[in-house]
């Protein structure tokens, strides 16, 4: 009992420095994920758990493979690695996927809202939108079928089920005004000397950069993209800069993937 409870307090500690860090500054510090991971690593070898030391590299593996495509950043990866090896299982579900679950729930509706209301007080351009119309029409229509299908053949409750289709099409409304909301709020472009780690490029870069790259690269901007950049001759580029914190919503997820386990065990997670 004693030893379950420090390992709650380890991953709520960290998420909370995490958060913070992560909201004040943008990133979520190695002097917090890495310790958590070396814990995490060395009680799972005390204990001899073979299954939380595997469900954590998985965890890292799948995180590595957002972050290389740009999707997720790497404090993020790292505090979610650790929490893997830290708190493997809660409630017999897997911790951190739980976790995940209501973080994303929680950062779709919040971030929906703001930058939507936010575009639309600036004024939205239709001609981004027009596009998208169509192909929202029918994921609309294909949610409504399945979460029909859901709740008459009582795979997960009521509830649960409504709390997903909000966050669907809250997503939705947020997929519609992305692409303005991008341009308006996080598009900027700077000098190539002056790109930091781990930038996300804006389309406009990223055909430069494939044109250096012809066989892919990671979807963010390293210290060696940056080089080959600078190169070739380019001397500005675009890029998304001061983009939504996750961190605060990988807390928020944890505390109520321990606060509300019952939700995570109805055929979702």
């Amino acid at each position: 009992m004693e030893l379950i409870l420090l390992r709650q307090a380890l991953v709520l500690i960290a998420s909370a420095v995490g958060s913070y860090t992560d909201f004040k500054t943008g990133l979520i510090n190695d002097w917090i994920t890495l310790p958590l991971i070396g814990i995490g690593i060395l009680l799972n070898l005390i204990f001899f758990d073979l299954n939380s030391l595997l469900l954590g590299l998985i965890v890292f593996v799948l995180g590595y493979g957002s972050y290389y495509l740009g999707k997720l950043g790497g404090g993020d990866v790292k505090l979610f690695t650790g929490m893997a090896f830290v708190l493997p299982f809660f409630e017999g579900k897997i911790f951190v996927l739980s976790a995940l679950f209501f973080a994303a729930i929680s950062s779709v509706i919040f971030y929906s809202v703001f930058y939507s209301i936010k575009y639309l007080r600036k004024g939205i351009e239709f001609e981004l939108i027009k596009k998208k119309i169509p192909l929202v029409l029918i994921t609309v229509l294909l949610f409504v079928f399945y979460f029909w299908f859901v709740i008459e053949s009582s795979f997960v409750s009521i509830e649960l089920t409504a709390l997903i289709f909000c966050t669907v099409l809250f997503g939705l409304i947020f997929f519609i005004f992305e692409e303005g909301i991008r341009k308006e709020f996080f598009l900027k472009k700077i000098k190539t000397n002056e790109l930091e780690e781990d930038e996300v490029p804006a389309p406009q870069t990223i055909e430069e950069i494939k044109k250096i790259f012809p066989l892919g690269f990671k979807g963010v901007i390293g210290k060696k993209e940056k080089q080959e950049l600078i190169k070739a001759g380019i001397t500005k580029v675009f890029v998304y800069r001061d983009l939504p914190k996750f961190g605060p919503f990988i807390f928020i997820g944890s505390v109520l993937a321990m606060i509300l386990p019952p939700i995570t065990l109805l055929g979702v997670i």
